[in-house]
């Protein structure tokens, strides 16, 4: 089947037959889910990708997403991104992360086994514990080892229903790091206004409100409202500072609410997508993660970056340490900002500076959502490449998997 396939973000699309296993006359391919990533992670190389079948119960694969999981599953999962239809395989090839990430890790922590498929046509099972080299190489390995056909997922704490929001608004990056404190079980996010140089900001911080056993429940699948406003995203007429201080202003009314599950796990919903900000719907996030210990240097980057560009949106999160130096997470005990920009806009003049720095300050650009990285900045910046290449150079001997990330990084010259 043939089909076009397009980056979350639009910038990179393709063509491609739709394999649902891997074909030994096929030179690279790459095992593909539902292409959430914002640039070129989950684009095949080639013009061909694998997609599993679905189960015939229906009631798991690693093309389920993360939505479908919960909604079936009293159990919760650590490390739920934004976007509620990430599938599971998707989750665990790019290391995902969410607002609980400082207690509750990244995706991994919910993985016990996975089975891996590789291009010679072996079938491993990998665990912490059984050939965990290429478990941990393969989450946050984004596709390039192999094709995940299963996943054993640890039973978590019960999922509650409800959260108990509460509301800080503040001015300063200095203030809004300091507003953070560790809550055992609470979520956190924050959104940072980077239209002009006050950076105000709001953060929301929510605890379980009532543990409630999850019921299976009809799945409604998500849409979105796609309309196109370019003007306020290229801040025009100064319209992104207007809408930002309306919005913030918007918070200051009611500070504390009881919350859905679901608007806590998926917080932008289908009206707060910056696509609809972009000229064509096209976006460029750059997430960056930057150690505790350099805390310091926050500002210096975002005043960088914003000199030249306007931010649509930008949210803060708290990281823990990354499990395993064999992957290419980008997790690490410190903060993470993603910053999104309308494409058709976007200033490069500051980037290369910019991408300096954050290997100067030992940060990270998260791979999922990266599509301006070059291949000297990329290998400067993740010092345990080699670590992970040496492990996945025995599996892939002949660079089988392939996406255009890979390709444009140079991730799998051998």
């Amino acid at each position: 089947m043939k089909k076009n396939i397009s980056s979350w973000g639009n910038t990179s699309s393709k063509d491609i037959h739709i394999l649902d296993d891997i074909d030994d006359n096929k030179s690279t391919s790459l095992a593909i889910g539902n292409n959430n990533s914002y640039g070129d992670a989950s684009i095949s190389a080639s013009n061909h990708a694998i997609k599993l079948k679905e189960d015939l119960d229906g009631l798991f694969s690693v093309n389920q997403t993360i939505e479908e999981y919960l909604n079936r599953n009293k159990f919760g999962l650590y490390g739920i991104p934004g976007k509620r239809n990430v599938t599971l395989g998707g989750a665990v090839a790019s290391d995902v992360h969410g607002k609980d990430n400082i207690w509750g890790g990244s995706f991994i922590k919910n993985i016990e086994e996975l089975t891996l498929k590789t291009s010679s046509g072996l079938v491993f099972k990998t665990s912490r514990e059984k050939n965990k080299e290429i478990f941990y190489s393969t989450i946050g390995g984004y596709g390039l080892t192999g094709v995940i056909l299963d996943l054993k997922i640890a039973r978590n704490n019960l999922a509650p229903h409800k959260f108990l929001t509460e509301i800080n608004i503040g001015e300063g990056i200095d203030n809004l790091l300091s507003n953070f404190t560790f809550e055992d079980k609470c979520y956190w996010v924050a959104w940072v206004d980077l239209s002009n140089k006050h950076y105000k900001w709001y953060s929301e911080k929510a605890k379980p409100y009532a543990k409630e056993e999850l019921s299976p429940k009809k799945i409604i699948p998500e849409t979105e409202f796609s309309f196109t406003i370019p003007f306020i995203g290229s801040n025009k007429f100064k319209s992104m500072e207007l809408i930002n201080k309306a919005y913030l202003h918007s918070k200051k009314i009611r500070r504390k609410r009881i919350k859905s599950a679901e608007n806590i796990y998926y917080p932008l919903n289908k009206l707060g997508n910056t696509k609809n900000f972009a000229k064509n719907r096209k976006i460029i996030q750059i997430q960056f993660s930057i150690p505790i210990y350099n805390s310091d240097k926050i500002k210096k980057l975002l005043d960088l970056i914003t000199i030249r560009n306007t931010v649509i949106l930008c949210s803060v999160k708290r990281l823990t340490e990354n499990e395993s130096p064999h992957n290419l997470s980008f997790v690490q005990n410190g903060w993470t900002f993603a910053l999104d920009f309308a494409y058709e806009s976007f200033e490069y003049t500051n980037l290369r500076e910019f991408y300096e720095l954050i290997t100067k300050y030992d940060g990270l650009v998260y791979l999922a959502k990266d599509s301006t990285l070059n291949q000297d900045e990329f290998k400067e910046m993740y010092k345990n490449y080699e670590e992970w290449k040496n492990v996945v150079k025995k599996i892939d001997p002949k660079n089988s998997f392939q996406s255009e990330l890979s390709k444009r990084l140079g991730l799998k010259e051998w």
